[in-house]
């Protein structure tokens, strides 16, 4: 049996302390592209009209049009589009991903792009949660009538 009281070295903690850890950032490969998402600032939101800006060759914004098939993450069910095709569903939700050589011309093309939004009201209250799924399977009732004790209790899982 092991003791909790005693740390354990990390296999890792000598390359980070150091500075020697090589991190996906550190990785560079001829050819490489970057990218960056544009995100939902709100919460709740119908998609009225995306404007964006003409590209130089070598950069693409890729959204729900360039999705063949199913523009689904499926999540728990299949309502988690990968980018919106005209509802937010909820906060940062990506809507688009800019893709490009240059980080810092991707960044310029981000501040380019404009969403213009209807704002809705959420229709659940504020936690610190940005999707709720609330699902049952099978009679609950049939069982609770059966069973000789009931414990109840709310589970709140992070997104991923």
């Amino acid at each position: 049996m092991a003791n909790i009281s005693v740390s354990i070295k990390k296999v890792d903690s000598d390359e980070k302390a150091t500075g020697k850890a090589i991190y996906v950032s550190d990785i560079k490969i001829p050819n490489m592209l970057y990218a960056k998402t544009v995100r939902s600032p709100h919460q709740k939101a119908k998609i009225i009209n995306r404007f964006y800006p003409e590209l130089e060759e070598g950069y693409y914004i890729i959204d729900h049009t360039d999705i063949p098939g199913k523009n689904f993450v499926k999540i728990i069910f299949e309502d988690a589009p990968v980018f919106p095709v005209d509802q937010i569903q909820h906060y940062q939700e990506p809507i688009a991903l800019i893709v490009g050589p240059d980080k810092e011309k991707i960044l310029e093309i981000l501040d380019q792009i404009k969403i213009e939004y209807e704002v809705e009201t959420p229709n659940y209250e504020y936690t610190n949660s940005a999707i709720h799924y609330h699902f049952t399977k099978g009679n609950l009732d049939k069982v609770k009538n059966k069973a000789t004790k009931v414990i109840e209790y709310e589970y709140v899982t992070g997104y991923q």
